[in-house]
């Protein structure tokens, strides 16, 4: 009896260290759950926030988004308004705006903005506008941010082609316009925008200048004043004042010239020439003709008036009456006649040929 409980003792004792020493193993190497975890022991850890301390730095987040919001050149009408009043108001107001009212207001401005882009774009954009009202709200930000500029460079273009296709327009122009065709987007913009309009200000005045040096004088006083003033008078100039001043000029022109008064024929009434009583011929317009008779001829001198009968001695101021207006009630011809019109385009051609001077000289400093 004694045997199989000294038995039963030695195999407990040689079989309780296997038994006990792998469980604890085990419970050491096990993973510890998800979720759990252990006590911070790292130095200098900072303690959990507060919930006072969480909602002002919420506060100070929203106040610096509306801000933000503001200062953006790019915020509608609506959402600036509402923005102005959030960021007067309390902290749940500036939430709410920005949680529920900023969706809103944003996607009606955009909106507004389409709607306006529409009614002044060209073919492109208005297509891509009209796409975009018909969509969500996604699509109409995505045309504001996407579409529109893509369009807005395809009508760029055809603009920049219609003006090559003007026959009017100078090398210059033209010249800056193949650039833009052969540049980015920007520079179709650019073009367009800036370069365009100086350049056609300088091919109209030279415009105005060459009809200036050909023109006769009613357009020659209304280009000169054309060029005197400002861009806005030399369009002017060129839609109406040309055609109204060459209307005067053609008038002028065609209007029949003023013709001498017929003289009745000298009748020989005995105070002719070689008359007995000493006085030459014309001594009937004596009075009329004295107002431009020249003070030399006063005193004795000739008087021929039919080309075949001379008087000879004392004869008084109508003998030299006679002799100015003997070949029709002319004076002699002083080769002064037309002067005014010869001298006016001779002086329209010079201030054409310093306006065009002016134009060339800008030009090649430009380039």
């Amino acid at each position: 009896m004694k045997l199989p409980r000294v038995s039963a003792v030695v195999a407990a004792a040689v079989l309780a260290p296997a038994v006990l020493f792998p469980s604890t193993a085990s419970a050491a190497d096990a993973p510890q759950p998800t979720g759990i975890a252990g006590p911070d022991t790292a130095s200098g850890s900072a303690p959990d926030a507060t919930p006072a301390e969480d909602a002002d730095g919420q506060e100070q987040r929203d106040r610096a988004e509306i801000q933000r919001i503001l200062a953006d050149k790019e915020t509608g009408p609506g959402v600036r308004e509402a923005a102005s009043k959030a960021l007067q108001g309390t902290a749940a107001q500036m939430r709410h705006f920005l949680a529920v009212e900023l969706p809103r207001l944003r996607a009606a401005d955009n909106q507004v903005k389409v709607a306006q882009i529409l009614s002044s774009g060209g073919r492109a954009v208005r297509e891509a506008a009209r796409k975009a009202l018909n969509g969500s709200d996604e699509d109409v930000a995505t045309f504001l941010k996407v579409g529109w500029p893509a369009a807005q460079a395809e009508d760029d273009r055809v603009a920049v082609l219609a003006v090559l296709a003007d026959k009017s327009i100078s090398s210059y122009t033209a010249e800056a316009a193949q650039k833009a065709l052969n540049g980015t987007p920007a520079d179709l913009a650019h073009f367009l925008t800036v370069e365009l309009p100086r350049l056609r200000a300088d091919d109209n005045r030279v415009k105005v200048a060459r009809i200036m040096s050909t023109g006769g004088p009613a357009v020659r006083e209304a280009a000169g004043k054309a060029l005197d003033g400002g861009y806005e008078a030399v369009l002017a100039f060129l839609d109406a004042g040309w055609a109204k001043a060459r209307a005067v000029d053609e008038a002028a022109a065609n209007k029949p010239a003023d013709k001498p008064e017929d003289k009745p024929a000298d009748k020989p009434d005995g105070k002719g020439a070689g008359s007995s009583d000493g006085r030459g011929a014309g001594q009937q317009d004596q009075g009329a003709q004295q107002s431009v008779q020249p003070a030399a001829l006063t005193g004795t001198g000739t008087a021929d008036t039919t080309g075949t009968s001379v008087t000879t001695g004392s004869a008084t101021t109508g003998s030299a009456t006679a002799v100015t207006t003997a070949a029709g009630g002319t004076l002699a011809a002083t080769g002064t006649d037309g002067l005014g019109w010869e001298a006016g385009g001779a002086a329209a051609a010079l201030a054409a040929g310093a306006a065009l001077v002016a134009v060339s000289r800008r030009r090649t400093s430009e380039s």
